[in-house]
């Protein structure tokens, strides 16, 4: 096993450079969410319910 010197070690002591907010913020196109009933069976979720 290789011995690393003190110049190869990663320096935690300090924070890396802060990132523009331009490079973190996505834009994503707003599309209308689909219906989330759109599957549902009412009649089987009636008859399963235990209200």
């Amino acid at each position: 096993m290789t011995r690393r010197e003190p110049q190869d070690r990663t320096d935690y002591t300090r924070l890396p450079a802060p990132t523009p907010i331009e490079d973190t913020v996505v834009s994503v196109d707003a599309a209308p969410l689909p219906d989330p009933h759109a599957g549902r069976n009412v009649d089987q979720h009636l008859a399963l319910r235990e209200d």
